[in-house]
């Protein structure tokens, strides 16, 4: 079982009834609810302890209650995607959004991102896409130099 804290991004929730919202944020229930908010940070303890040692969680409120999770190196963050479509409290989890970006403390926007059903599935993509991408500029890249110029020192 992970040990990793789980952290709230943004601004203090305050909770009144069943809405657990942000005075910023402003949605109240039925976006914001406490149902949701334990909902999402249930789904991100389970996505902790699958993953392993070094992983750390993060909710995230911002027109409703959102969870991902960074890697180790946090090179690599997972948004868990919750089917809303019907309910805003669902816990029927749709997939996974991977971004793969710069070292980051915080998750969010990748360089790349990639979905997938699985966690495993959404990562696996987000190195393939960006290892496509790496290709691509060798490509255009190899061989190129300068050319030295004989008069013009600037």
């Amino acid at each position: 079982m992970s040990t990793s804290k789980i952290s709230i991004k943004g601004y203090q929730p305050r909770r009144q009834g069943e809405s657990y919202c942000s005075p910023v944020c402003g949605f109240g229930a039925p976006v914001c609810t406490v149902q949701r908010y334990r909902n999402v940070r249930a789904a991100v303890k389970r996505l902790l302890d699958d993953l392993g040692e070094g992983w750390v969680g993060q909710l995230s409120h911002n027109t409703g209650w959102h969870g991902s999770v960074g890697s180790p190196c946090r090179r690599v963050w997972l948004s868990i995607d919750f089917d809303l479509a019907r309910d805003s409290t669902s816990r029927t989890i749709n997939g996974y959004t991977a971004f793969l970006g710069a070292p980051r403390n915080e998750g969010g926007s990748g360089k790349w991102a990639e979905y997938g059903d699985t966690p495993r599935e959404a990562i696996e993509r987000v190195v393939e896409a960006a290892m496509a991408d790496l290709g691509l500029i060798r490509s255009i890249t190899d061989g190129l130099a300068a050319p030295k110029t004989r008069k013009l020192k600037k």
